[in-house]
């Protein structure tokens, strides 16, 4: 009987497009479930509780934007007179008044002028609450890689312990190994499972700190980032959101302090309205007009224009100091991660291990095993290290970015 070929060959690349086909989707769960660190970020920004916080300091500004920009309500009064002349006669007058408060000063224009300034501050504070949530979103991400490379590093040490175990407790039963060299394995065994579970704790509790302002699926999701950073540049001009800030709030409370000082044109009443008068039963009708101004003997704004010109003194001292203590840190900050960076260069990751030629030569009887475990631990001590300055470096840029102005996409560079 022939083969029937055309009969084996549709199914055939039936089989082979369902393989492609389960591949990729295998592929596209795994990207779904990778998390990159502007990823990261944008689902922090987005969270219900950081827009709720942006919303509330909004709403607060809004209200102190408009504290000072109101005039007084219009009042509008009714008098009236009435005079008795003897039992039968009378004579009586009703007035209608509508009254307004006036700012001649020039005042109203000055405070308007500073809502502007105002305005531009909340900006400046919200790029800095933004800045200082996406570092503490960023930290928690690079301590999650960092904590899950340090759990494969112990993972590994633990396995080879496991297995070389699982042969020494073989030969101990055949009398080719003593129980003390056992008891000293398992005994290295249990300290480096006892890392292990620290370092899984520690892990839990940094997922649970991003949790804060992430949902985390139950599925764990894949952090591709690298840890160790690139090296960062200083700008040749640096702007930082926390002077601008202070730059605005000193302007604000230039400008209210100079209307504070126009205190000779303000609160100056005008009013009109309408006037009947009956005078020996003789009615008539009019129009009534009124004004008033204070007499400037003193002044009643002074204290609190000397409260504001103290404020702004404190404020102009602030940005100086801030001025000073942030581009020092943000130098220290670039020679720290420099340093960092020449030290792990120094020392790279992938160097020879000497487990695996120590190993050989224990169970060809040419090595102990206390140099057995020496050659795990000093594997995975350097490993570690190496991770460690990674971790450090990575610190260093995140404080470097933080610093920087938050209007740039500062924080999620590798």
């Amino acid at each position: 009987m022939k083969p029937q070929f055309g009969i084996l060959k549709k199914p055939t690349n039936h089989r082979f497009f369902v393989f492609i086909g389960l591949l990729m989707v295998h592929g596209n769960s795994h990207a779904s479930n990778s998390w990159s660190p502007e990823q990261i970020v944008q689902k922090g920004l987005s969270s219900p509780l950081w827009s709720k916080w942006r919303q509330a300091r909004k709403l607060t500004a809004e209200g102190a934007l408009q504290q000072d920009g109101w005039l007084p309500p219009p009042r509008i009064g009714a008098y009236y007179q009435h005079d008795f002349r003897g039992s039968a006669e009378a004579d009586g007058e009703l007035t209608i008044l509508w009254q307004q408060q006036l700012d001649l000063s020039g005042r109203e224009g000055q405070l308007e002028s500073a809502q502007v300034d105002l305005a531009h501050q909340l900006t400046f504070e919200l790029q800095i609450a933004q800045s200082n949530l996406r570092y503490s979103i960023l930290k928690n991400y690079f301590h999650i890689v960092y904590l899950r490379a340090q759990e494969n590093i112990y993972q590994a040490w633990v396995t080879k312990l496991d297995g070389n175990y699982q042969k020494l407790a073989f030969r101990t039963k055949s009398g080719d190994s003593s129980k003390l060299s056992l008891r000293r394995l398992g005994r290295a065994k249990q300290m480096a499972e006892a890392k292990l579970h620290q370092a899984q704790a520690a892990l839990e509790a940094s997922w649970q700190h991003l949790g804060v302002w992430v949902d985390i699926p139950k599925t764990k999701p894949v952090l591709p980032a690298r840890l160790a950073p690139r090296n960062r540049s200083l700008p040749e001009k640096i702007s930082l959101p926390q002077l601008r800030k202070l730059k605005a709030r000193a302007e604000v409370l230039k400008k209210r302090a100079s209307a504070l000082g126009l205190s000779m044109l303000r609160n100056w009443n005008l009013g009109a309205g309408y006037r009947l008068t009956n005078i020996d039963q003789q009615i008539a009708h009019g129009f009534q007009a009124q004004l008033s101004l204070p007499l400037p003997l003193w002044n009643t704004d002074e204290p609190r224009h000397k409260q504001v010109l103290g404020q702004l003194a404190l404020v102009e001292a602030e940005y100086l100091r801030t001025n000073k203590l942030l581009s020092a840190r943000l130098r220290a900050q670039k020679k720290r991660l420099d340093a960092q960076l020449r030290q792990l260069k120094k020392l790279p990751q992938e160097t020879e291990k000497l487990a695996p030629q120590t190993e050989t030569a224990y169970y060809a009887g040419e090595s102990s095993l206390p140099q057995l475990l020496d050659a795990y631990q000093s594997d995975a001590e350097w490993q570690l290290l190496h991770l460690k300055l990674s971790w450090q470096a990575r610190l260093s840029a995140l404080e470097f970015d933080r610093h920087l102005d938050s209007t740039a996409p500062q924080g999620t560079q590798p």
